[in-house]
């Protein structure tokens, strides 16, 4: 039997696999509700029921377009997205993320597709065009809530673990919604969350306290419950005499105002003393 050339020009020229093959969407984020913009943080993969993400990993240039407490946003956004999708929640649960229509994508793995498809539209990633000025002293949401995190967990041992929330604690049923609320503190009807005065302006403290704030009365509103607490963490020496005195002006201001709404904050320059008070109040 004489072999049919084109079948094994077709032969030679095949993949040696078997191609994959499925959809893909872009996950936008909204940073400004006010301007409408997306940005690509990541890319999904879809093969039937298999799931493939690969998520925004580094933030120096978001930083530096959006600022210090928008990065903690986003660090949370991503937290988020990591638990929805190992979870396999259905719906989008988190009001900033929307996911592009499904595009057809072909490739040798879904590994391999989502890192190609992340390296053309996730322009985010990477380290910033322009080196980023140092902030000495600058101690993000991230940082704070690390480090009064081990003193809790150093204090209080395993038992420590029941109230410092895990992947799976951040979302919140409301009848047919699931929300993702940044609550890192739970102990039976009570919410708490930490939050860092030590970033290097006054806007992005208020920033900061306002979304702890709308997320914890959320959070209250979804659990019934009216007992919520706010750990401040505001380090000293961080900024000049001037530029202090306007983030004490705004953590005097919203303490006033969340008293009168059933919300307590305890603020202090120590993540041990932070640390001690979230056990008390954990009746820990």
């Amino acid at each position: 039997m004489i072999a049919n050339p084109h079948d094994l020009l077709e032969l030679a020229y095949s993949p040696q696999f078997r191609p994959v093959e499925g959809v893909w969407q872009s996950i936008q984020l909204r940073p400004d509700f006010a301007t409408g913009e997306l940005l690509n943080i990541g890319v999904l993969f879809s093969e039937g029921e298999k799931k493939t993400a690969r998520l925004l990993k580094s933030f120096d240039k978001f930083s530096g377009l959006y600022g210090e407490a928008a990065e903690d946003e986003l660090r949370f956004v991503i937290r988020a997205l990591e638990a929805s999708l190992s979870q396999n929640h259905s719906e989008t649960n988190i009001p900033s993320v929307e996911f592009t229509s499904p595009k057809l994508a072909r490739g040798e793995s879904s590994e391999a597709i989502v890192d190609r498809l992340f390296s053309s539209v996730v322009s985010l990633s990477g380290a910033g065009y322009m080196p980023r000025k140092k902030k000495q002293g600058f101690f993000n949401n991230t940082y704070a809530r690390d480090e009064v995190f081990r003193r809790v967990r150093t204090q209080a041992g395993v038992i420590a673990e029941r109230i410092i929330a895990s992947g799976d604690d951040l979302f919140f049923r409301d009848g047919p919604r699931l929300l993702a609320l940044d609550i890192p503190l739970r102990c039976g009807p009570q919410l708490g969350t930490v939050v860092s005065a030590g970033f290097s302006s006054s806007d992005s403290v208020e920033r900061a306290l306002l979304r702890a704030f709308f997320d914890l009365a959320t959070a209250m509103a979804i659990s019934k419950t009216g007992i919520g607490e706010v750990f401040v963490y505001r380090p000293d020496g961080v900024l000049t005499t001037e530029k202090q005195r306007r983030v004490d002006n705004v953590i005097d201001i919203s303490e006033w105002k969340l008293s009168k709404l059933g919300v307590h904050l305890d603020v202090s320059n120590s993540p041990d003393k932070l640390a001690q008070d979230i056990l008390s109040w954990a009746h820990i």
